[in-house]
């Protein structure tokens, strides 16, 4: 697959088997535009930045670092 600055360009396959995510649930993204991509006949791509950019906009953290009621150590 192409390479450049985002990184790799992926298929939906080669994601759920880096990142072990269901291929109903990337298609569920793609469907909702949570993050861009091509369609190239009946194949998408996506740049493995744009995956691991949302990715990151949903990571949940864990409390580390921060008081009981909501303020930072």
């Amino acid at each position: 697959m192409p390479q450049n600055a985002r990184g790799k360009l992926l298929t939906v396959s080669k994601a759920c088997e880096l990142y072990g995510l269901s291929p109903l649930l990337i298609y569920h993204w793609i469907r909702y535009k949570k993050f861009d991509y091509f369609k190239v006949g009946r194949k998408v791509l996506f740049w493995e930045a744009d995956l691991l950019d949302f990715l990151e906009q949903h990571k949940v953290g864990t409390g580390e670092g921060v008081e009981p009621g909501g303020t930072h150590k």
